[in-house]
């Protein structure tokens, strides 16, 4: 399954949020995450804040179902109408449900209309369970709706979900055909293809990621040699690109279309935007 929507959830706040949403009473509760997105290649929704609904002002809180005042909503309205922000409303499944009931896209049905109608953007729903996995959708136009296809978390770990997974990202095996299967699904992006960018692009390309952007501005020399991995003496002679003799390399490894050569400085604008669409970002430069 490729990757053509994300929602990604800083640690700190996916540590607030399950801590929130699971008090230890067996009983859902909810909250509203805040996000900023990147449209590119994917979209992208950034979470940067968090709005809890606290249980005790909530109407009922029942083991499948919750009902909570629409003040909330009004209040991340308002929190969102300025930088017109995505609103997506969360709750918990405490019996270990991933997916959406009934009562959710009856819930849904009436309260994301109500978003469309207070901020132009992109809004959606979410389910967290008691492990910590999450699984997000969005509506299109308010009605049209679509699985977030990955949900992550960066932090000391990594933590990648999607709805359709079958084995928990914790029970993959280091350097098996599962782990291979995970990688496929993500985007790398290589800043710098020299000494250490080119060991780095490397096995980025031998572990299986799915797509791998290759970020430098600079042309091989033959002072390079002793260091480039993939570099010969005709790139050196003919002053390739350096991203551009990788790309090739990965061709050769992998097949078409899994390497983007991009040769710019990630200073300039073009290259910001394209590694804003990666999932894991490898910086190698001095």
């Amino acid at each position: 399954m490729s990757v053509n929507s994300n929602m990604v959830i800083p640690e700190s706040i996916h540590l607030q949020l399950h801590k929130h949403l699971f008090p230890g009473d067996g009983k859902e509760s909810a909250a509203i995450l805040l996000c900023n997105r990147n449209e590119g290649s994917r979209l992208k929704l950034l979470v940067k804040e968090i709005i809890q609904v606290p249980d005790d002002e909530c109407e009922s809180r029942k083991n499948d179902f919750i009902s909570w005042p629409g003040l909330y909503l009004e209040k991340a309205i308002d929190a969102a109408e300025t930088a017109s922000m995505s609103i997506i409303l969360v709750h918990s499944h405490p019996g270990g449900l991933f997916e959406f009931s009934q009562f959710d896209d009856a819930s849904d049905a009436i309260t994301i209309p109500a978003l469309y109608q207070g901020v132009n953007a992109l809004h959606g729903s979410a389910i967290m369970i008691p492990d910590g996995r999450i699984r997000a959708r969005f509506y299109s136009e308010g009605i049209n709706v679509q699985d977030v296809d990955l949900v992550s978390v960066p932090g000391d770990d990594i933590c990648l979900w999607r709805p359709g997974d079958e084995v928990p990202q914790k029970e993959v095996i280091a350097f098996t055909s599962g782990m291979t299967s995970c990688f496929s699904h993500l985007t790398a992006a290589v800043i710098g293809v020299s000494g250490t960018g080119s060991i780095v692009a490397e096995q980025v390309t031998r572990l299986g990621f799915g797509k791998i952007l290759l970020v430098d501005d600079d042309h091989i020399e033959k002072k390079n040699l002793n260091r480039i991995l993939n570099a010969t003496q005709e790139d050196a002679s003919h002053n390739v690109s350096k991203v551009e003799m990788f790309a090739v390399a990965v061709s050769r490894i992998r097949g078409e279309n899994v390497a983007t050569a991009i040769h710019s400085s990630i200073l300039d604008r073009e290259a910001v935007l394209a590694v804003a669409d990666a999932d894991v970002i490898f910086s190698c430069v001095d």
